[in-house]
């Protein structure tokens, strides 16, 4: 093959959606390092940090030579699709996403998820995880529009939509035979 495997993927898309186990399977068959922009962004209780200090975070972050970055952020997508060889624009119907969230936040019992900071836990049955779970299921009306504008300057060819588990699996094994 004339192409190299890419070095820098940028995973976007909807909550519930499969773009951190996406992003740890590319990892792993890449043997890049996955950054989940979720463990850098929030604090304990999802607050959101300091925009000063989340930007200089998100520019060491961005920074690295090679990464599977993991996260919408669209305040900071732009430099990252720049520098990314690949946008994958991950993809679903929004009641599919929101009961996978349900699903997961049910099968976590209290734990943060490895993709979660440190004191992030989505508690079902609390008024912020009701309004986390409809803010997915607004996601392809209210937000999949902002994360198309960010898109708009980069290449098309360096973009890839994903809209099952199929196209992500055979995504990963079209790029794994690239290395």
């Amino acid at each position: 093959m004339d192409q190299p495997a890419p070095q820098r993927i940028a995973i976007i898309g909807i909550c519930g959606g499969g773009k951190s186990t996406l992003a740890r399977r590319l990892g792993d068959v890449l043997h890049l390092p996955v950054i989940h922009l979720d463990q850098h962004h929030h604090l304990p209780g999802f607050l959101p940090p300091d925009p000063d200090v989340w930007r200089a975070t998100y520019e060491t972050l961005e920074a690295g030579e090679s990464w599977v970055m993991d996260g919408n952020y669209t305040s900071v997508a732009r430099s990252r699709f720049e520098r990314a060889d690949l946008v994958l624009h991950v993809r679903a119907p929004a009641l599919v996403a929101a009961i996978r969230v349900v699903r997961r936040a049910l099968r976590s019992r209290g734990i943060p998820r490895p993709e979660s900071a440190p004191g992030c836990v989505e508690q079902p049955f609390t008024p912020q995880f009701r309004s986390f779970v409809w803010w997915v299921l607004c996601f392809n009306r209210r937000q999949r529009p902002k994360l198309e504008r960010a898109l708009a300057g980069v290449p098309p060819e360096r973009i890839v939509r994903v809209s099952s588990w199929v196209e992500a699996e055979a995504l990963v094994a079209r790029l794994a035979a690239l290395r």
